[in-house]
Parts: structure tokens; C-alpha cells; sequence
């Protein structure tokens, strides 16, 4: 699933970037995981909704619950 892609995503991209010395590209992540450009998008999507939906709301001084 997506979550299982995501993660792949996030050890492939610590690697490169150690390697590197920078971030990786897409086309870099692509390589490195054998997804598609289009499962790298959807994946990493699916992920920032769900860390959105766990962000604290409010003005950063008191949250709201």
C-alpha cells in the first residue's frame, strides 16, 4: 500500500541523500525504489494528508481541541 511505499521512499531518500550529499531527484527515487514517478507522487501525497490531519490546530500559542 501506500504507507509501504512511503516508507521505501523515506530509507531511499535518507541513503541518497547521505550519498549524495543533497536530495535526491525524483527521477533519482525512482531508481533507487523501482517506482514510478506517478507512485512516488501518490504516495508522498497520501502521506503530507494524513501529517495534515495530525497537525495541531490553533495559533501555535494554545491549541484547540
Amino acid at each position: 500500500g501506500l504507507k509501504e511505499k512511503y516508507r521505501l521512499l523515506q530509507k531511499a531518500d535518507r541513503e541518497l541523500s547521505v550519498l549524495l550529499g543533497r536530495s535526491p531527484t525524483l527521477s533519482e527515487l525512482s531508481s533507487e525504489t523501482g517506482l514510478s514517478r506517478e507512485e512516488i507522487l501518490q504516495a508522498t501525497e497520501a502521506n503530507a494528508e494524513v501529517l495534515s490531519l495530525e497537525a495541531p490546530v490553533g495559533d501555535g500559542i494554545r491549541n484547540v481541541t
